[in-house]
């Protein structure tokens, strides 16, 4: 996170390699722009397993364990998003919740991804 302008951005290193160049991330939803003066509210770590059936290959049933870090920030206007993180031995992903966006369960409208590389 830049602190000074409160931007996110992800980048990926395995041991002394770097596999992702820090990329920007962030959304637009609604009537919050939650790309830029973020403030980081918590973090919180923990681990996750899940199982699966594979619907081909030698091994149907699976098991994956992974590193969850979720991220809480809110925006300027006090508009809340969290960044989920997760980490696995063969790849990284995250997702955006927007956990008070939508009090009334009327739906969340995102008008745009800053997420990319740059």
């Amino acid at each position: 996170m830049d602190g000074g302008a409160g931007t996110l951005s992800l980048s990926v290193h395995r041991g002394d390699a770097t596999v992702l160049e820090p990329s920007p991330l962030g959304v637009v939803a609604d009537d919050a722009d939650l790309t830029s003066g973020l403030r980081l509210l918590e973090r919180t770590d923990s681990p996750v397993s899940e199982s699966y059936t594979a619907v081909a290959g030698k091994q149907r049933e699976r098991t994956v364990a992974m590193q969850e870090s979720r991220f809480a920030f809110e925006g300027a206007n006090g508009a809340r998003m969290d960044l989920v993180v997760r980490v696995a031995d063969d790849g990284v992903a995250y997702r955006y919740v927007l956990p008070e966006a939508d009090p009334d369960g009327d739906g969340v409208a995102v008008s745009r991804e800053s997420s990319g590389t740059t």
